[in-house]
C-alpha cells in the first residue's frame, strides 16, 4: 500500500486533477451508504460511469425497509437519491444479486472500482437458554415486517398480550413506539396494514428490559420524548431513583425524559409500558413457546427477576449474516485497511460493512465521503487498465434481468396510487408482480387489508 494512501490527506471533491475518462464503478447495495458513495463519486469525477447493483427490484435498502415507517422525515432523504439516479452516468440495476446472478470476481474484472455497501442486517443472537423458542422475534424481523419487506411474512408474528422488548437503544424505542401507536399517529406513514393486523389490539403490557442504567442507556432523549402524550399508554420507569446525580448533560437529559414520560398519560390506560434498568437476561422461559424471561440484577447481591411474556423482541444489535453471498471476512487480505475502506486493490467497502453496525444515516454520509477520498487517492497512484468494459460488458442475461431506475419509478407510482388514503404507499411484495409492474404489463398492486381491519390493530383511546 502506498504511503500516499496511508497519509490520511483529504482530496477535495472539486479537485480536477483526477478525471480518469471512462472510469467504470460498481457499487453493490443501494442503501444510504451506497447512494451517498455514488453521489460523492459523481461530484468528484463527473465523467465516471456508476452502476449501483441491488438484489431487490427496488432501491434504497435500509431507508425503505429498516427505518421506522412512521419516520417519513428520515425516509425523505431518498428524494436526493432520486435526482442522483436520474443524472447522466449513474445507473440503477435492481433485481441483480451479486454472488448469485453475477459474481464479485466478474465485477472486479469488468469494473475499475468496486465498492461493497451491502450493510449488516443480520440480527445479533440472544445466546441464552431458550432463545430459539417460538415467540423470540428479532427487531430487524419486526421492523422489516412493518415495512413489508418481501423476505418477511407478518402472519408468522404474534406479540400476544405481554411483550418484552430487550435492549436500551433507539431501535428498542422504535419498536415500543410502533407497537403502541394509535392508528391516528400512523397517518401519512408507509406502515403495512397487514403487519398491524396480526396484533389485533391484544397488547396490554410492554416491559423494556436492559442491562444498562438509565444514565448509560443508548437511546436518545428525543426518542423518549416522542412517546409522551400518547393516548391510552401509561409509562413507568423502575430504578430511576437509584441513579446518582450526573454532570453528563446527555445522561441527565435521558433520565429527565424518562421522568417526564411517566407523567404523560392521557386518557384511560389501555397499555402499560415499563422501562427496567440494570437487568441481565439469563434465560427465556417456556416449553413449546415463550412464556417469560428470567433476569439477574447487576446490583451487588442482585436477585433474579422473572417477567411473564407471550413474545420477546430482541433489539440488541446487528451482525453479518452467515448466509450472505458476500462475506467481508473472506475478502480481507494483505492490502486491507478498513480504517479508510480498502479491502483489496480496486475493492472497497463502506457503511456498516466497513465500520460495524452502528451509526445513523448522516454517519453513512460521512463514511461515504471518507471512502470516496480513499478511492481518489488510490486512482492517483494506481494506473487504470484500458480493457474494462463496465456494465455494457456484462453478460446479456445479467443486463436483461436488471430493473432500471425508470422501471422502479413505475413500481413507485403504483405503490403510491394504490395506497390507502392515510398511507404514503402500499408496497408491492411479490417479486414476479414487481417485475410485471416494472415492465409496464401491470398497474395493480396486491390487495391490502381494508382500513377497518388495520384500525383494530393497535390501541385507541376514547
Amino acid at each position: 500500500m502506498s504511503s500516499q494512501m496511508q497519509s490520511g490527506t483529504s482530496v477535495e471533491m472539486t479537485d480536477s486533477t483526477v478525471q480518469p475518462v471512462g472510469l467504470n464503478v460498481a457499487i453493490v447495495g443501494s442503501g444510504p451508504a451506497g447512494c451517498y458513495t455514488a453521489q460523492f463519486l459523481k461530484r468528484a469525477l463527473p465523467t465516471c460511469d456508476i452502476t449501483v447493483f441491488e438484489r431487490l427490484p427496488v432501491p434504497y435498502g435500509l431507508i425503505r425497509y429498516g427505518v421506522a415507517p412512521d419516520h417519513q422525515g428520515t425516509k425523505a432523504v431518498t428524494k436526493q437519491f432520486d435526482r442522483l439516479f436520474q443524472s447522466d452516468g449513474v445507473r440503477f440495476a435492481g433485481n441483480v444479486s451479486v454472488g448469485d446472478h453475477v459474481s464479485l470476481d466478474v465485477l472486479r474484472e469488468k469494473f475499475d472500482v468496486v465498492v461493497l455497501a451491502t450493510g449488516l442486517y443480520g440480527d445479533r443472537g440472544l445466546e441464552i437458554p431458550g432463545s430459539t423458542l417460538p415467540g423470540v422475534i428479532s427487531s430487524g424481523q419486526l421492523t422489516r415486517s412493518f415495512n413489508r419487506h418481501p423476505d418477511e411474512d407478518p402472519s408468522e408474528l404474534s406479540l400476544g398480550e405481554n411483550l418484552i422488548v430487550l435492549g436500551h437503544g433507539n431501535v428498542a424505542i422504535d419498536i415500543v413506539r410502533l407497537v403502541t401507536a394509535p392508528q391516528a399517529l400512523l397517518a401519512g406513514s408507509d406502515v403495512d396494514d397487514e403487519a398491524l393486523a396480526f396484533q389485533a389490539g391484544r397488547l396490554q403490557r410492554v416491559d423494556v428490559v436492559g442491562r444498562s442504567s438509565a444514565q448509560d442507556a443508548k437511546f436518545d432523549s428525543v426518542m423518549i420524548r416522542e412517546l409522551a402524550g400518547r393516548p391510552g399508554i401509561r409509562f413507568r420507569s423502575e430504578g430511576l431513583n437509584e441513579d446518582h446525580e450526573t454532570t453528563d448533560r446527555t445522561a441527565a437529559a435521558r433520565v429527565a425524559a424518562l421522568r417526564d414520560l411517566a407523567d404523560s398519560t392521557v386518557g384511560e390506560a389501555l397499555v402499560d409500558v415499563t422501562f427496567h434498568f440494570g437487568l441481565i437476561p439469563e434465560a427465556v422461559l417456556g416449553t413449546d413457546s415463550v412464556e417469560g424471561l428470567r433476569c439477574i440484577s447487576t446490583l451487588e447481591g442482585g436477585q433474579p427477576q422473572v417477567f411473564a411474556a407471550d413474545a420477546i423482541v430482541t433489539a440488541i444489535g446487528f451482525c453479518e449474516r452467515g448466509d450472505e453471498a458476500i462475506q467481508r471476512a473472506e475478502l480481507v487480505g494483505a492490502d486491507t485497511d478498513l480504517d479508510v475502506g480498502i479491502l483489496d486493490q480496486g475493492l472497497f467497502c463502506v457503511g456498516w460493512l466497513r465500520r460495524g453496525p452502528r451509526g445513523t444515516i448522516p454517519d453513512s454520509r460521512a463514511d461515504a465521503r471518507l471512502v470516496v477520498d480513499t478511492i481518489i487517492r488510490n486512482l492517483e497512484v494506481t494506473p487504470l487498465k484500458s480493457d474494462k468494459g463496465g456494465y455494457s460488458s456484462l453478460a446479456g442475461a445479467v443486463r436483461d434481468r436488471a430493473i432500471s431506475f425508470e422501471q422502479w419509478l413505475r413500481i413507485d407510482r403504483v405503490e403510491r396510487d394504490n395506497a390507502a388514503t392515510d398511507r404514503m404507499r402500499n408496497k408491492l411484495v411479490d417479486f414476479s408482480h414487481m417485475r410485471q409492474v416494472a415492465s409496464g404489463s401491470s398497474t395493480v398492486t396486491e390487495e391490502a387489508p381494508t382500513p377497518p381491519a388495520a384500525a383494530a390493530a393497535l390501541p385507541t383511546a376514547n
